[in-house]
């Protein structure tokens, strides 16, 4: 799982990500604030730990300090780390990577 830090990540993923992203190759999209899932319903209540475990392969996060977006991919032609790269272009933000 890849992080793009942001200042705001609910108008990143709605005004940039999802431009460039096809719904259709997401397997999920879970939303968290202060770390607990708010939707879909059926992780609502779960910490987002729980369900990125669940869920990532190939995972995306967009956060900021409160809300948190989650991108589970079938599906990515361009690699996680280019697009990571990309959005924190796009949203002004830095990309963190697992191993630093």
């Amino acid at each position: 799982m890849i992080r793009v830090r942001v200042a705001d990540a609910a108008k990143c993923v709605e005004d940039r990500v999802l431009d460039i992203v096809c719904t259709c190759n997401l397997s999920a999209l879970a939303i968290s604030e202060s770390g607990t899932v708010v939707l879909p319903r059926r992780f609502s209540g779960r910490s987002l730990k729980e369900v990125e475990g669940e869920l990532c392969g190939r995972c995306l996060e967009v956060a900021d300090g409160v809300r948190s977006y989650l991108l589970a991919f079938l599906t990515l032609r361009m690699g996680l780390e280019e697009l990571a790269k990309l959005v924190a272009a796009m949203c002004g933000g830095s990309v963190e990577t697992p191993n630093g």
